[in-house]
């Protein structure tokens, strides 16, 4: 017997990409589906024409979530097909990369009519069924957007973020009434629409931005989606699962590819000047002193060879200005690989001192690369 055996369930953005793995997980764990879907029709319709030839129970919906009366008609339509509801996952979202400056009003209207009002509007609408079957489950999907920032994802990631606070609340308001509100925060899962959208994306590059050596996939999100609508999560409600092979926990969200922030072409491009490479292995704690109008470009210390746990670096410099330190110190700060921790910044005379310290660990490009002082020539 499926761990969903029985359930009644309505799936939201069901067409394609993750709604679509999400509602197949649900069938094959012996569920009811409803899937919704907007645009993406082929998707869903073709899904639930091969659950109901296999003796499955599904039907496919369509309804614009920016509109409450729809995401009203929706519940009820999917209640009168089902006989009921137990379980709804709130998925239907709409994407945006734009910069900060460049988000209209109407694509931040969009976003938020869709990614929020319509989970707002199909849960409240959902609620008043759930409780007819003496309980049940909101599943919302927000994303690591929520968690980590990331450049010309403002407007989406503010939506996303409050998917994360409408969870918990409504976990805390829902719980006397053994409704559990959870959510999952997918990480990279490789969906049509990266393929449509980004022409540089291959399914290789998109494996290398993962700590776990893999692209997630629709099916990674609808396992988790089953296990936390079924009676098995039972005291689970208020928490978001980050579902991301890693990411969120390494913070390693790249912007340029994969180990851009540990190369020497990178560190070149952002202070201006090619560095003197230095590849020693240095364990121990060291001080030096760089000559006048040069500047202290940022770390590279092969420490993948030896057995060290930690190494100190304390450098003073005069003549530096003083935006080519802190561009020092934001790389060191910014370093997932070295774990980098900015000791002390000290500024007299016109000297800049400053100690950092970096713990043991490895980094993902070129055996490892963390924590070396070299000087470049003046700017």
């Amino acid at each position: 017997m499926g761990a969903l055996e029985g359930k009644l369930s309505l799936v939201t953005g069901a067409g394609t990409g993750i709604g679509l793995g999400v509602a197949q997980k649900f069938s094959e764990e012996g569920a009811s589906v409803v899937f919704h879907y907007a645009s993406s029709a082929k998707g869903a319709l073709d899904a639930v024409s091969e659950i109901n030839a296999r003796g499955g129970k599904a039907l496919a919906i369509q309804a614009d979530l920016r509109l409450v009366s729809e995401c009203r008609r929706l519940v009820e339509e999917a209640v009168d097909f089902l006989g009921g509801l137990d379980i709804l996952v709130n998925n239907a979202g709409v994407t945006l990369t734009k910069s900060f400056e460049e988000t209209t009003e109407e694509d931040y209207t969009d976003l938020f009519n869709v990614n929020m009002r319509g989970y707002y509007f199909c849960a409240q609408e959902s609620l008043k069924h759930i409780l007819q079957r003496r309980g049940g489950s909101i599943l919302n999907m927000t994303s690591v957007h929520a968690f980590a920032g990331f450049a010309n994802h403002t407007a989406y990631a503010a939506t996303k973020g409050a998917n994360y606070t409408f969870t918990r609340t409504l976990a805390t308001e829902l719980a006397p009434k053994r409704v559990r509100v959870n959510a999952i925060g997918p990480g990279l899962i490789e969906v049509p629409r990266y393929f449509r959208t980004m022409p540089d994306y291959t399914t290789e590059k998109g494996q290398s931005w993962v700590p776990w050596g893999r692209v997630g996939l629709p099916e990674d999100i609808g396992s988790v989606a089953v296990f936390l609508s079924s009676d098995g999560a039972d005291f689970i409600t208020g928490q978001v699962i980050y579902v991301d092979g890693g990411q969120t926990a390494k913070m390693s969200i790249p912007r340029d590819g994969p180990d851009t922030c540990c190369s020497w072409d990178w560190l070149s491009n952002v202070l201006g000047n090619p560095p003197i490479r230095h590849d020693t292995t240095n364990a121990g704690s060291q001080r030096i002193n760089v000559p006048p109008f040069t500047s202290i470009v940022a770390p590279v210390m092969k420490l993948a060879a030896s057995e060290a746990k930690n190494a100190t670096v304390s450098a003073t410099s005069r003549g530096v200005p003083i935006r080519r330190i802190g561009t020092l110190l934001a790389i060191l700060a910014k370093s997932s690989s070295s774990q980098s921790l900015v000791r002390s910044v000290r500024i007299r005379n016109g000297a800049t001192a400053f100690t950092v310290t970096a713990y043991g660990a490895r980094c993902v490009a070129n055996d490892l690369v963390m924590l070396i002082t070299a000087p470049l020539e003046a700017a």
